[in-house]
C-alpha cells in the first residue's frame, strides 16, 4: 500500500531516527545489571550516560575514529589493564583495516570479532603489557542487544576528503556497518542508490573507517532498496545485486515505518551483518529476504522443540521440515547459513550435508569453504567412507559434507556400540535436492540407524502427492514445508531468469518419415537418407525432387495429408489438439530407436540445427556454454561422433566451429552385451582423446573421475579456468583456449550443476515433472542481463509431448502459468507482437495527421511559414520513421506467416487498410522530397534517404526487442492510470505518473514532464497508443525550446530572430567565424544584454562590450546545442 509522502528530506530523517531509536538503536538494555568486575557501578554509570543520547550529529571521520577507539577501550578494559588506547595503537587497527583491500576481507575483519595490537601506550614502567601483543574484542555476532554491545546512530556524517555527507550511519560497537541515504517528498529511493555510487566513485569507501560499511540502504517514504558494499562502484546500482525486503510470505514491504519495524530493527539489523552475511576473499553476500526467513523458520523449530527434539529412543528420526526454494535462487548459501546457525546457537552438535553425487559434494565443499572464511569452524568432507565414520564417532569438527552412498554404507557396517555412541550426539542431516535423494530402501536403512538425528530437506522441486514415488512424498520424509520461494517468485524478483522456449520441427524430415511409415514411396530408402544431410548440390537436387514427390502423393491422399498437416506445425495449443498431435507425432514422426537409418538421419538433423543456430544463442564469443541432453549413453556417443564428422570435415567445416565433449556415468558404460560394451568403451576413449587434444590434458578411462571434475569446473569457469568479467560484458576477458562450448549428457549436469555460464539446453530426451524443471533450470542463473536476458530451452524430441510435460511440471510447482516463465514462445506469439508494432506505428501516424488537421491523409502540411518550419521538420521525420517501421514489420510478417489461420489473424487485426497504405505511400514520397528541399534551405536533417532510414530503424528495432518487457510495462502503467482516474485516487495516480517520468532517460524531456505532470497525465490517458511518450515529449521540448529562444531574443533586444534562428542550424564553425561574428555584433544591443544580465542577478557582470559579447557568444552556442537537441 502506498502512503502519501508528507515530509521533506530533513523532517523525514528526524522521524526515521526517532523510530530507529524506538526499535533498538538506543542501548536500552545496557543496564547496571550487566556490570562486570572490570567496572564499578559509578564508572559504568558514566559510560552509560555518555552513550545514552546515542545520536552523533555532524561528525567527521576522525570523530568517528575517536568514538570507535573509546568503545574498544570500554569493551576491553580488563585486557588493556585500564590503560586507554594510544593514537598509534588505534593507527595499528586502522592499518589492518586498510590492508584488507576488498569488501570481502573487511567483512571477515568485522565478523572475526578480534584484532591484535602491540601495546605502546605509556612506558614499560607504567604499562605492564608494553611491547606485548594483545587481542581485543571489537564485534560479537551473538551478543545481540546484550553484553557490552553498543548501538549508535550518526546523523549527517561528513567525509572531508571527498566533500561528501551521509544522511544516517548505523554503528555497532563504534563500527559503521549500515549507511542509509534518504529521499524526501517528490524524490525516489533509486536516486539515493545513484548518490551512493557517486560516493563510491569518489573513493569514500576505499580506506579508513568508512570502508567498513557492510550494507547500503536507500529509501524514501514508500520504497526501500538494500545492497551490500561492493568493490566496483557501478555494482551499487546493478539490479542483480539490489534487493527489496519482504515478509515471510514473500510480500514486499515498502512503507518506511514497516521497514524499520521489520528490517532495520535490532535484532534483525545486527543479525543481517553478523549472521546472515557471508564473504569470500573478494565479495560480501547479505542474504535475500527469502533466505533469511527460511533460516528463521528452521531456527524457530529448534527453539520451540529443543527440549524434546533430541534423545528420542524410537526407531524413527525427527522431521524438521522442508525448504522449497526455486532452483538457482541460492539454496547452497541458505543451507550453509542454516548449518552455521544451528551450530553457533548450540541447537546441534554436528551437521552433515548430504548430496547424491560426488561432483555435487565437491562443488558444495568448495562453496561451503568459501562461505566459512570468517567462521571459527572448519568445513570437512569425506573422500572415503572411513572419514565420514570418524567425523560421526570421534572428530570434534562440526560441519561435514558427504554423500547418501557413504552414509548408507556406514549405516550398514556400524556396530551396536557405535550406533549408540553416534545417537548420543545431536546430529542434523541436511539433504540437498531432496526430491531425488531419500526414497526407498536407503532412506529406511539410514533412519533406522540414526534414530536420534533430525532431517531437513532443501529442494527446488519437492515431490507431492500428485507425483509421489511409490507411497512416499517429500512431506512424509521431511515434515511440513517451512518456507516457500517458487520459480515464479524468483523470476518476478529477477533472482533467476525466465526462459525462451523453442520447439523445432524438421519439416523435410517429417515429409520423408511420414511417407516412409505409410509406405507411400518405397524408393525413400537408405540411399536417400544418406544423401539427405549431405550439403552437396547434386544430392540437394535429388533430395528436393523426392520430397516433391512425397508432397504430391500427400496432397492427392486426403486422409493422409490431413493427419500430416495437423502435426506439421505447432499451430494450436488447445489441450485436445496437443493430445491428438502428440499421439500422431509418436505414430508417424518420432525417431524409431530400432531403425538405424531413421535414427541416424534424425541425429544429423539435430546436429545441423544446433550448428546453424549456434550464434543466435551465444551472444558473446567464449562466454556461454550449452548442454545437449539425450536418452541413452549410445545416443550421447553417436551424437559426439556426428558432431566430430562435421567439425573435422576435410576442406574445412561448413558450420560453426565449436568445442564439444560428452559426460555420462562411467559405471553405466560397461553394461550390456559384448558388442555394446565395446561400443561404449571406444566411445569414451574417443571422447577423452578429443578432450585431451582440445585442452592439452591427459585423461584416460582410469582417470575418468578427474576428467569429469576438470570438465565441470571448466564449464563453470572456476578454479584455473576462472575468467575476469567484473560482471561487465565489455570487460569480459577470455581468449577461448579453456572454453568448452557444448557438453552432451544423459543424466549428468541436469540436476545440481550450478553455473551462470550455461545459457542453453537442447533436448533430444523425454523428461517430465521435477526432472524437467531441474534440467531447464541449468540455464536460469542471473548474469549480465543485457547479454543473458533469459535461459534458452530447445526441444527436438516430440515437441508436443514436451510442451505438455512442461505445462504439467509448471502447474505442479506452484501453479505457475507458462506465460509466467516464458520470454519468447512460438512464431504465433511473435506474430501477435509484430502486428501490435504495426498498429502502434500506424496510430502514431494518425495522431500526427490529426495534429495537422488532415485526418484522411490527403496531404502533408506546408512548411512555408518560417515559425512552423522546425516543428514540421521534426514531425515529418517521425512520420517517415513510423512508416519505415510499418514497412519493416510487414516484411517480418511475410517471413512469419505460414498458415491460413495465421493469415486470417493478420487480416483481422492489422488496422491499416490497403487504401490507407497506398495514400500514405504517396505522402512518404512527398515527405522524402521535402527533406531534400529542407536540405537545400540549409536545414541539416538527421535522417538522410531511405537507406539511412532503414539502418536507423533496424538499430531501433533491435533495442525494442531487447526492451520489450519495458514496452509491456508501459502498457500496464497506462491501464493502471485509467483505473486510478476512474477511482478518483489522486495520490496513487500522481505516484504512478512520477514513476513513469522518473524512467525518462532524456534530461530535457524528464524536466519538461516534471513541470507539466497534468499534460503528461492527459497524454497517457487520452491517446496512449497513438504516439509514443518519447515522441510526445520530444515535440513538447522542441516547442518549449523554440518559445524560450524567441522570448530570449526579445528580452535582449535581438531584432533579427528569423535570421539568427536559421543561422543556428549551421555548423558552429560557420556560425561563429569572423564574418558571421561581425554580422551578429552589428545587430546585437550591448546595453540591453548588460541590463538582462543584471536583472538575472548575475555576479561580476562585465562592463565592456567586448567582454559582454564573449558572454553572449557562449549563451548563443548553448542555444545552438539546445535547439538542435544535441544529447550527451
Amino acid at each position: 500500500m502506498l502512503y502519501k509522502p508528507e515530509e521533506n528530506e530533513a523532517k523525514f530523517e528526524e522521524k526515521l531516527i526517532s523510530l530507529l531509536k524506538h526499535y533498538g538503536w538506543e542501548n536500552r538494555d545496557l543496564t547496571l545489571k550487566q556490570t562486570t568486575n572490570q567496572f564499578n557501578n559509578s564508572e559504568l554509570n558514566d559510560v552509560l550516560k555518555k552513550y545514552s543520547d546515542n545520536v552523533l550529529k555532524r561528525k567527521d571521520e576522525q570523530s568517528l575514529i575517536e568514538n570507535w577507539k573509546e568503545i574498544i577501550y570500554f569493551r576491553n578494559r580488563g585486557e588493556l589493564k585500564s590503560i586507554p588506547l594510544s593514537d598509534s595503537e588505534m593507527e595499528q587497527i586502522l592499518d589492518k583495516v586498510n590492508k584488507r583491500n576488498t569488501v570481502g576481507l573487511k567483512n571477515q575483519f568485522i565478523i572475526n570479532g578480534e584484532v591484535s595490537i602491540t601495546r605502546d601506550a605509556g612506558t614499560a614502567e607504567t604499562n605492564p603489557d608494553y611491547g606485548k601483543t594483545k587481542y581485543l574484542n571489537i564485534f560479537s555476532k551473538t551478543d545481540v542487544n546484550q553484553g557490552k554491545t553498543i548501538y549508535q546512530i550518526a546523523q549527517q556524517v561528513v567525509d572531508k576528503r571527498a566533500n561528501k555527507r551521509f544522511d544516517i550511519v548505523l554503528l555497532i560497537n563504534g563500527i559503521p556497518v549500515i549507511q542509509i541515504e534518504l529521499k524526501g517528498k517528490n524524490n525516489y529511493a533509486i536516486d539515493a542508490l545513484g548518490q551512493i555510487r557517486s560516493y563510491h566513485k569518489a573513493g569514500v569507501y576505499k580506506q579508513g573507517i568508512f570502508s567498513l560499511i557492510q550494507m547500503f540502504v536507500a529509501m524514501d517514504e514508500n520504497e526501500m532498496f538494500y545492497t551490500s558494499n561492493k568493490n566496483n562502484a557501478d555494482d551499487i546500482v546493478n539490479k542483480d545485486f539490489i534487493f527489496k525486503w519482504t515478509d515471510e510470505k514473500n510480500e514486499k514491504i515498502t512503507y518506511w515505518k514497516d521497514i524499520v519495524q521489520s528490517f532495520l530493527n535490532i535484532p534483525t539489523s545486527h543479525n543481517l551483518i553478523g549472521i546472515y552475511s557471508a564473504s569470500d576473499d573478494k565479495d560480501i553476500k547479505i542474504l535475500r529476504p527469502y533466505q533469511y526467513w527460511a533460516i528463521e523458520a528452521i531456527a524457530r523449530e529448534f527453539e520451540k522443540n529443543n527440549n524434546t527434539i533430541w534423545n528420542n529412543k524410537t526407531d524413527f528420526i525427527k522431521k524438521c521440515g522442508l525448504i522449497w526454494h526455486a532452483t538457482g535462487s541460492g539454496k547452497t548459501l541458505t543451507s550453509f547459513k542454516t548449518a552455521q546457525v544451528l551450530i553457533d546457537k548450540n541447537y546441534a552438535d554436528k551437521v552433515v550435508f548430504l548430496a547424491d553425487r560426488i561432483a555435487l559434494t565437491d562443488q558444495t565443499f568448495q562453496n561451503y569453504s568459501d562461505f566459512a572464511k570468517n567462521w571459527s569452524e572448519e568445513v570437512t568432507n569425506s573422500k572415503y567412507t572411513s572419514s565420514l565414520k570418524d567425523f560421526l564417532l570421534n572428530s570434534d569438527k562440526k560441519l561435514h559434507i558427504s554423500s547418501h552412498q557413504k552414509i548408507n554404507n556406514i549405516a550398514k557396517e556400524l556396530s551396536p556400540s557405535e550406533v549408540e555412541k553416534i545417537n548420543s550426539k545431536r546430529i542434523v542431516f541436511i539433504l540437498d535436492e531432496s526430491h531425488r535423494s531419500v526414497f526407498g530402501e536407503t532412506a529406511a536403512n539410514i533412519k533406522k540407524t540414526f534414530y536420534n538425528s533430525v532431517w531437513m530437506g532443501f529442494t527446488g522441486t519437492p515431490i507431492f502427492e500428485i507425483n509421489k514415488k511409490g507411497e512416499l512424498h517429500s512431506q512424509i520424509i521431511f515434515g511440513k514445508i517451512l518456507h516457500t520461494y517458487t520459480m515464479k517468485n524468483a523470476i518476478i524478483d529477477n533472482n533467476v531468469l525466465g526462459y525462451s522456449f523453442k520447439y523445432v520441427f524438421f519439416n523435410d524430415y517429417n515429409f520423408w518419415k511420414y511417407a516412409y511409415e505409410q509406405d507411400i514411396l518405397s524408393e525413400l530408402n537408405y540411399d536417400f537418407v544418406k544423401d539427405f544431410w549431405n550439403p552437396n548440390e547434386a544430392n540437394e537436387h535429388k533430395k528436393n525432387t523426392k520430397i516433391e514427390k512425397v508432397k504430391q502423393i500427400l496432397e492427392s491422399d486426403k486422409e493422409f495429408s490431413e493427419d500430416y498437416f495437423s502435426i506439421l506445425r505447432f499451430e494450436n495449443k488447445n489441450n485436445d489438439d496437443i493430445d491428438k498431435n502428440e499421439k500422431l507425432f509418436e505414430k508417424f514422426l518420432e525417431p524409431n530407436y530400432l531403425d538405424k537409418d531413421d535414427l541416424w538421419l534424425w541425429k544429423h538433423l539435430v546436429v545441423k540445427n544446433i550448428l546453424k543456430t549456434w550464434d543466435s544463442f551465444m551472444a558473446k564469443k567464449n562466454m556461454f556454454s550449452a548442454i545437449l541432453a539425450t536418452n541413452r549413453i549410445e545416443d550421447a556417443i553417436a551424437y559426439f561422433k556426428i558432431f566430430q564428422s562435421y567439425l573435422n570435415k576435410e576442406g574445412g567445416c561448413f558450420y560453426k566451429k565449436i568445442k564439444v565433449s560428452a559426460l555420462f556415468d562411467p559405471n553405466e558404460s560397461y553394461t550390456g552385451d559384448t558388442e555394446e560394451i565395446e561400443f561404449k568403451r571406444n566411445g569414451v576413449e574417443d571422447i577423452l582423446k578429443n578432450y585431451n587434444a582440445l585442452f592439452d590434458t591427459n585423461w584416460t578411462i582410469d582417470t575418468f573421475s578427474n576428467y569429469k571434475k576438470d570438465l565441470t569446473i571448466r564449464l563453470a569457469k572456476k578454479g584455473p579456468y576462472q575468467v575476469s568479467s567484473n560482471d561487465n560484458a565489455t570487460n569480459f576477458n577470455n581468449d577461448g583456449k579453456d572454453h568448452l562450448d557444448l557438453v552432451i549428457v544423459v543424466n549428468q549436469l541436469l540436476t545440481g550443476f550450478d553455473s551462470k555460464f550455461i545459457n542453453t539446453i537442447f533436448f533430444d530426451k523425454n523428461l517430465e515433472e521435477e526432472h524437467l524443471i531441474q534440467a531447464i533450470s541449468r540455464t536460469n542463473r542471473v548474469f549480465l542481463n543485457n547479454i543473458k536476458p533469459h535461459g534458452n530451452v530447445v526441444f527436438f524430441n516430440n515437441p508436443f509431448k514436451m510442451y505438455k510435460n512442461l505445462i504439467q511440471a509448471l502447474n505442479i510447482y506452484g501453479n505457475i502459468k507458462y506465460a509466467d516463465v516464458s520470454i519468447v514462445d512460438f512464431d504465433k506469439d511473435k506474430i501477435f507482437w509484430v502486428v501490435d508494432q504495426i498498429n502502434e506505428n500506424f496510430n502514431a501516424i494518425k495522431k500526427l495527421f490529426y495534429l495537422w488537421d488532415i485526418p484522411c491523409f490527403e496531404s502533408i502540411p506546408s512548411d512555408e511559414e518560417q515559425d512552423n518550419k522546425i516543428l514540421i521538420k521534426s514531425q515529418l521525420e517521425q512520420f517517415l520513421l513510423c512508416w519505415i517501421k510499418i514497412y519493416y514489420f510487414t516484411l517480418q510478417l511475410r517471413n512469419l506467416v505460414d498458415t491460413k489461420e495465421e493469415q486470417d489473424f493478420v487480416n483481422e487485426n492489422v488496422q491499416i487498410t490497403e487504401k490507407e497504405r497506398k495514400a500514405l505511400e504517396v505522402l512518404v514520397r512527398e515527405a522524402k522530397r521535402r527533406f531534400k528541399s529542407i536540405k537545400a534551405d540549409k536545414f541539416e536533417s538527421p535522417i538522410m534517404g531511405e537507406e539511412r532510414l532503414i539502418n536507423d530503424y533496424i538499430s531501433s528495432f533491435g533495442k525494442d526487442i531487447i526492451n520489450k518487457d519495458n514496452i509491456h510495462q508501459f502498457a500496464y502503467s497506462t491501464e493502471k492510470i485509467k483505473r486510478l482516474i476512474k477511482q478518483d485516487n489522486t495520490y496513487e495516480l500522481e505516484e504512478e505518473i512520477k514513476k513513469i517520468i522518473f524512467e525518462i532517460k532524456d534530461d530535457e524531456q524528464r524536466e519538461w514532464a516534471e513541470h507539466n505532470i497534468d499534460k503528461v497525465t492527459d497524454f497517457l490517458t487520452s491517446q496512449p497508443n497513438e504516439i509514443s511518450l518519447e515522441n510526445f515529449l520530444e515535440q513538447e521540448v522542441i516547442k518549449q525550446n523554440e518559445y524560450n529562444f524567441k522570448n530570449w531574443c526579445e528580452i535582449i533586444g535581438f531584432s533579427q530572430y528569423f535570421w539568427i534562428r536559421e543561422l543556428l542550424n549551421k555548423p558552429k564553425d560557420e556560425i561563429f567565424n569572423f564574418g558571421k561574428n561581425e554580422e551578429i555584433r552589428s545587430i546585437w544591443d550591448c546595453g540591453k544584454y548588460k541590463q538582462y544580465l543584471k536583472e538575472l542577478n548575475k555576479e561580476n557582470v562585465p562592463t565592456g562590450c567586448i567582454a559582454l559579447y564573449k558572454n553572449f557568444q557562449g549563451e548563443l552556442e548553448d542555444w545552438s546545442d539546445k535547439l538542435s537537441r544535441k544529447k550527451d
